[in-house]
């Protein structure tokens, strides 16, 4: 069980904080199939402004998660990173103890890309059935579908799941079982 506790701690981290996800990734979402054609031609000034907006909402979503709900904290906790990364590399630390940390962050990380594997297959085959049996123009094409349920669901995730491993290698507990600070 404790190989895949990375993954079972971002599944829960991201409902946790779904309301926040979900709006944030939303806005990526539609500006990227937007950005694709889901509404016909995008001109390039407005091209521009939506890789803005599809950035801004993933630092959105980034902050939110590293702050456990709150942005502000998020930022804190971002500024306070730097501190926290030079007293660990300057601690001593137990070979085998890195050694376990990273065979559970390898078999975490395998069994990881295979769930975004396989949810990137479903999304694909899901927009390939909508794209085929709809007679809307913006649902005609399966790629706005795809980039929208991605930016939905598999971004996020991984979002969630290098934090985990961050704090697994550095913290020594991953966001679901670290207290608020």
């Amino acid at each position: 069980m404790q190989y895949v506790r990375l993954i079972l701690d971002s599944v829960r981290y991201f409902g946790r904080y779904a309301v926040y996800i979900v709006l944030f990734s939303s806005a990526a979402g539609i500006a990227r199939a937007m950005q694709v054609g889901a509404l016909g031609e995008v001109e390039s000034w407005l091209n521009a402004c939506l890789e803005i907006i599809v950035n801004l909402a993933r630092l959105g979503v980034l902050l939110v998660l590293i702050g456990q709900g709150d942005a502000k904290m998020g930022v804190r906790r971002v500024l306070k990173l730097n501190f926290a990364i030079k007293a660990f590399v300057r601690q001593e630390y137990k070979t085998m103890y890195v050694a376990v940390k990273l065979k559970i962050a390898v078999i975490n990380g395998l069994l990881f890309a295979g769930l975004i594997w396989g949810l990137n297959a479903l999304f694909a085959s899901l927009a390939d059935a909508v794209a085929s049996h709809t007679t809307a123009a913006f649902l005609s094409e399966p790629g706005p579908i795809v980039f929208f349920l991605k930016n939905l669901t598999v971004i996020p995730l991984t979002t969630i799941f290098v934090l985990c491993l961050v704090n697994l290698f550095f913290y020594n507990r991953t966001p679901v079982t670290s207290k608020r600070s």
